[in-house]
């Protein structure tokens, strides 16, 4: 049994405090408070958002979690690390989590092979995982190492305090520079995939030409929402598809892979408010097929 007693003026939610005051995240919170595993001045909690006030009582009868991520050694490509989180460049072809049909060998694997004590960061099947890119696309991503600095980035995703840029080789002829602004939503028939729909979420991407030859070009890609698939359903939609991506096209080119990298990321850090940019390498595939292509 853990005791804990809160000392603030300041009115907070029950999961909030204890997700910040022990090792538990915030949905491990949620199954204590289900499970009748937490109380209030003697009585049980129940409900995660309830509120505490100064001197109010609280106690955990504890349990221990089973992270659902096994570790495994992994060749981490670690672009920044302090002691709130890490930014690590991920492979192409890797799973950034482990989920209810695949439970191998994944990002957060080797993060917590590598970091054990972010195994107890946020969800249980994606510890220290803020944001996430598709198996296919490789780049940055930020893993917070704390559930107070996990809170504070989950929270700047939503509401888009978070600047991110990709590069991208795409067919076709496209403009210099262009703004696609269209809803996304699953796809009415196939479950894997998203589409354009007047029901689905706001999604707004923007592009500028950085290098081309006569079939394919090289985008600079920013955006500021961040749907399922969204760069790839929104460069598809207007003739424009990813190289690679034999999901939104129908260009079968025998790629070796999607050609989409997140190789910027900036944000201002959870600890100390500074503005934080970490900017990654155009991977040396992305170069090589457009020289090969200027040379043919």
């Amino acid at each position: 049994m853990k005791k804990i007693i809160y000392k603030n003026d300041k009115d907070i939610r029950i999961d909030l405090f204890i997700s910040n005051s022990t090792s538990y995240s915030r949905s491990q919170v949620s199954k204590l408070i289900s499970k009748g595993m937490i109380k209030k001045n003697g009585f049980p909690v129940l409900k995660a958002s309830t509120k505490i006030t100064n001197d109010d009582e609280i106690k955990i009868t504890e349990l221990i979690f089973d992270s659902e991520v096994r570790p495994a050694k992994l060749n981490l490509d670690i672009r920044y690390e302090d002691k709130d989180l890490i930014v690590v460049s991920k492979d192409e072809g890797i799973i950034v989590h482990p989920s209810d049909t695949y439970k191998g060998t994944t990002l957060v694997s080797g993060i917590i092979e590598k970091y054990p004590e972010i195994a107890n960061v946020g969800e249980s099947q994606r510890p220290g995982i803020v944001h996430r890119l598709d198996k296919e696309t490789s780049g940055l991503m930020v893993i917070a190492k704390t559930n107070k600095s996990y809170e504070n980035l989950k929270s700047k995703f939503r509401s888009r305090e978070i600047e991110k840029e990709y590069v991208a080789i795409v067919n076709g002829p496209i403009k210099n520079k262009g703004i696609i602004e269209a809803p996304i939503g699953r796809h009415p028939t196939n479950k894997i995939k998203r589409a354009l729909i007047e029901s689905g979420k706001n999604a707004y991407t923007s592009y500028e030409k950085i290098d081309e030859n006569n079939n394919i070009s090289m985008l600079k890609v920013n955006i500021l929402t961040g749907r399922t698939h969204q760069i790839r359903v929104h460069l598809s939609s207007i003739g424009c598809p990813i190289v690679g991506d034999n999901l939104y096209s129908n260009n079968k080119n025998n790629a070796s892979r999607l050609y989409l990298h997140s190789i910027r990321i900036k944000f201002n850090h959870p600890s100390n408010n500074k503005e934080i940019e970490i900017q990654d390498n155009i991977p040396k595939e992305f170069i090589e097929i457009i020289e090969s292509n200027n040379n043919e």
